[in-house]
């Protein structure tokens, strides 16, 4: 798998073949299954001293905990795509405070959420 940083700004990975690693350069905004054929680096053929071609599938892998800068970086992208995203959550002491010191939660100023498509 790739990060979806690498499929977003392209990079130069290397991935397993029959004759060991090989270099691919993953273009800009490959998306997640996209498919590449790396020429001659697959499958001897039975008739000719030719190697076929081997095909790479590109997965994409999203992080599941960001820090909180990743996470401010990622927001601040959503918000110039223009593109709803759900609110910051708060730890479980920040939500215990807020009850014991009687703040209301902030209320989402965004209704973009109301209108999200299933």
């Amino acid at each position: 798998p790739i990060s979806f940083t690498q499929a977003a700004l392209g990079a130069q990975v290397d991935v397993p073949s029959l004759t060991g690693p090989v270099g691919l350069k993953v273009p800009p905004g490959t998306q997640h299954g996209q498919m590449f054929r790396l020429a001659g680096k697959g499958l001897p053929s039975l008739r000719s001293a030719r190697r076929g071609d081997e095909i790479v599938q590109v997965w994409i892998e999203v992080p599941r905990k960001l820090n909180k800068r990743q996470e401010q970086l990622l927001r601040e992208y959503a918000k110039s795509e223009d593109k709803a995203v759900l609110p910051e959550s708060k730890s479980f002491f920040e939500k215990l405070s807020e009850f014991f010191s009687g703040s209301k939660p902030e209320a989402s100023t965004d209704d973009s959420m109301s209108d999200r498509r299933p």
